[in-house]
């Protein structure tokens, strides 16, 4: 209303200086208008005598303090205030319509809960009369119909797009026996658009803004963003302690014979080596995940009343998923007693220089392995995208031995050779020892093995059900499968698996690994793998494996059959 009511005065001040006046007591002085503008200091033409009047102070300061200042803090203050004859009626009535009320409304009890503050001043008003006084002298004047106030509808918008967020963090890290790692993606975008729709008042002659009022506004807002984050964590501990070691000697036997002057003695050992060792280890391992996924893309649609919300069409909103944890704890402990037979010789000169150092020995273990497996990270048998869980139990006792020869010659070091036996019915396998005479160093071994005992504890069966690797159900009718062990399969002897194809067909005592079937059926089918001890005579139990397939003809899988079969039987007519 200040700014209404300034312009109101420069533009009566121009009229002044412009126009002649009938009255000279309603001439308007440069401090009155200055006073009521509180402008700077401000230049004026006089068409009359072609001269320039200034008007204002330079430092407002300066100006004079005799403004008469009315306040309006709610409408019940207007009509008061015109009741008084303070303010004009035609100030009131433009004051309410520019408000959007009216006197019925407002002496009805209505807006009374509204409260403004707003000062009026005199001086202003009485620049405001004098200009319409000169309109209704003169309607044709350049300062009169073309100086009415106006609304005139305005917008301004304004719209950004972010640039794509991109991030990635990695970390892993191992301290003593623990192993951990975080891996997590985040992309992210915004865009936002604001359309606001207002209205400016102005006189047409001046063309300067004098008040504004809000119409409507408009937002648009979009939020796209994605986040992948894994965590992992594995704890892995070992120990192994000699339980007891005891050397017994059996048999000795000492005798030497004169060559000339030299003296050569020999010796011969047999010895016996009993002991316990204990072997215990511990793994456990956890594995997270967290996804945020989604779109936000909503409109408000806000007008001097009220706000209304849109979601568009693309608006998925955002979701949250976490899948299961995956976990596991493994436990794998061995009582093993062994034995060793040694005999040993030694060739000696005057039994104090030793010539020759030699020995022969049998080397036995009877390993009894408690192992059992708790969780879900192990393998997806049946392909159905989710890890079984496991709680499993076995019990095994698998004796093995080994052979060996050491020597050593005069100024020379122990030479070490084990070498392999292999009693009747017994299996070899190659692994990894200590060197007896260097326990620090490991050395190839093959040890001829045989399980003499197996038991199933508590649930043990479900550690040895065959995995079906198939990423895609639908086969041709000449198709490659693969059947594997579980990821935490804990025995060194594969496996026999019987599969049954759907087909009728079977394949038996089959090692894991990819097997070729041509099958002689076409559609949905039952593919079923058991398993059927392995290779030492375990009974592993009857634990299967199935899964629905979809056998095409055309390597297109499904029941899909030959094009124009027709004609096959329509061809073989007419050639005979």
């Amino acid at each position: 209303m200040k700014k209404r009511l300034f312009l109101s005065i420069l533009l009566g001040s121009i009229l002044y200086t412009t126009n002649s006046i009938a009255n000279p007591q309603e001439q308007i002085s440069a401090e009155d208008v200055y006073g009521a503008i509180g402008a700077k200091k401000i230049t004026l033409h006089n068409p009359e005598d072609q001269t320039l009047v200034e008007i204002g102070y330079e430092n407002p300061s300066d100006a004079p303090e005799d403004l008469q200042l009315y306040s309006i803090t709610n409408y019940s203050s207007v009509l008061a205030l015109e009741s008084q004859g303070t303010l004009p009626t035609w100030f009131v009535e433009e004051f309410l319509v520019e408000h959007g009320v009216t006197r019925q409304e407002i002496l009805g009890g209505q807006h009374s809960d509204v409260t403004f503050n707003e000062t009026v001043n005199i001086n202003q008003l009485a620049n405001e009369a004098y200009l319409r006084t000169l309109e209704q002298q003169d309607p044709n004047s350049d300062f009169s119909l073309s100086c009415k106030a106006k609304w005139y509808d305005k917008s301004k918008r304004v719209n950004r797009t972010s640039e794509p967020l991109s991030k990635t963090y990695t970390k892993a890290d191992t301290t003593g026996d623990f192993t951990g790692s975080v891996d997590s993606k985040l992309s992210a975008s915004t865009y936002f658009d604001l359309n606001v729709k207002y209205q400016i008042r102005q006189r047409e002659c001046l063309h300067i803004p004098y008040n504004a009022r809000y119409v409507s506004a408009t937002l648009e807002a979009k939020i796209e963003a994605h986040s992948d984050t894994n965590v992992k964590a594995q704890y892995v501990d070992e120990f192994k302690k000699n339980l007891f070691t005891k050397n017994f000697g059996l048999w000795s036997y000492s005798s030497g014979v004169w060559v000339s002057i030299v003296y050569i003695g020999w010796d011969f050992n047999l010895d016996l080596k009993l002991g316990a060792d204990i072997d215990a280890k511990i793994k456990a391992a956890a594995e997270g995940s967290l996804k945020i996924d989604g779109i936000i893309h909503k409109k408000w649609v806000c007008d001097t009343e009220k706000c209304d919300k849109y979601d568009l069409d693309n608006n998925q909103g955002i979701t949250v998923t976490s899948p299961a944890p995956s976990y596991s704890i493994e436990g794998d402990l061995t009582l093993n007693l062994f034995t060793e037979l040694t005999l040993n010789a030694k060739v000696d000169v005057y039994q104090a220089i030793d010539v020759v150092k030699a020995g022969a020995g049998l080397h036995a273990d009877l390993p009894a392995r408690y192992f059992f497996y708790i969780g879900n990270q192990c393998s997806d048998a049946d392909g159905d995208g989710e890890n079984e869980h496991l709680n499993a139990q076995i019990l095994d006792i698998t004796p093995q031995l080994y052979g060996f020869l050491e020597y050593k010659l005069i100024g020379g070091s122990w030479k070490y050779n084990p070498f392999s036996l292999k009693p009747s019915g017994w299996a070899t396998k190659e692994i990894m020892l200590p060197n007896r005479r260097d326990p620090n160093k490991k050395i190839e071994h093959t040890v001829a093995y045989k399980n003499v005992y197996f038991k199933n504890l508590d649930g043990g069966e479900e550690l040895f059900q065959p995995v079906i690797n198939l990423t895609n159900s639908s086969l041709s009718q000449n198709a490659n499968v693969t059947f594997s062990k579980r990821s935490c399969y804990p025995l060194p002897d594969e496996p026999f698996y019987n599969i049954s194809w759907g087909d009728g067909s079977q394949d038996l005592q089959q090692k894991p690994g990819t097997i070729s079937h041509s099958f002689t059926a076409t559609g949905n089918l039952i593919l079923e793998v058991q398993v059927n001890g392995d290779t030492q005579g375990r009974d592993l139990g009857n634990k299967s494996t199935t899964k629905l397939i979809n056998v095409g003809i055309n390597g297109e899988g499904g029941n899909t059959a030959p094009q124009y079969t027709w004609l096959i039987p329509v061809t073989s007519l007419l050639l005979n």
